[in-house]
């Protein structure tokens, strides 16, 4: 499974028993970015997660902590579009 982190198109992929964590700093929340206006917005399809967030950046960690970057996991005959 792919989630998605919007608006910048990074993509985590996830395998089965995986968890990540979706943080940012309070102090950077944009009002209005999310439909709900609320931190994250989260959808559902069928290719995976999709999660917007509303500051100016974030950051996906595993389950020890460990910062990720944008194409973690991801198979090499992915659709990158």
């Amino acid at each position: 499974m792919v989630v998605w982190i919007e608006p910048w198109g990074q993509d985590f992929w996830m395998r089965h028993n995986d968890a990540i964590t979706i943080e940012f700093d309070g102090a950077h929340f944009i009002e209005g970015m999310t439909h709900t206006n609320q931190p994250f917005d989260v959808y559902w399809d069928e290719d995976g997660m999709v999660v917007w967030v509303a500051a100016w950046d974030c950051s996906v960690r595993d389950q020890t902590g460990t910062e990720l970057e944008s194409g973690h996991q991801r198979p090499e005959d992915a659709d990158r579009t």
